[in-house]
């Protein structure tokens, strides 16, 4: 599949590396006003965020960033950096809560298909095993007791 395919008609290879180039900029920036926590919301007026320990529901997709930042640029994202911010999810991997499964597919399961990364593939598999004994204890009803919603 080539680029075109990406840029559709009226978008030139230079808007897309453009857009390219802006994105893995502000992951950069994201990643390294992190810290201890992983992303949940930024403020419209100035970009700053709102983090947490785990990540809550939102956290995995800025996980999936990182894997994404490293297949586009190795030298500036570092596989180290997506390792880093998933062992911040791993608290979350036996949550009561379904979102879980949004967050551990962004944020381990992409690593485990673009890289075969053993750690990736591990954080998923555990998430994706939990959530199945959630989902089956409530009668694959994730509004039911026993596994809440967010």
């Amino acid at each position: 599949m080539g680029l075109t395919f990406f840029l559709g008609e009226n978008m030139s290879s230079n808007d897309f590396f453009d857009a390219r180039e802006r994105m893995l900029v502000r992951i950069a920036q994201t990643r390294d006003a992190s810290g201890h926590g992983l992303p949940h919301w930024a403020r419209a007026e100035d970009g700053n965020w709102t983090l947490t320990p785990d990540g809550d529901w939102t956290g995995g997709a800025f996980v999936g960033e990182l894997w994404l930042a490293h297949l586009a640029d190795p030298q500036r994202f570092q596989i180290s950096d997506a390792h880093a911010a998933l062992a911040r999810m791993l608290p979350r991997v036996n949550s009561r809560r379904h979102s879980r499964a949004f967050g551990f597919y962004h944020g381990a399961a992409v690593g485990s298909i673009l890289f075969g990364d053993e750690v990736a593939r591990d954080a998923a598999l555990t998430a994706a095993t939990s959530l199945g004994k959630c989902l089956t204890r409530i009668g694959l009803d994730p509004a039911r007791p026993g596994c809440r919603g967010g």
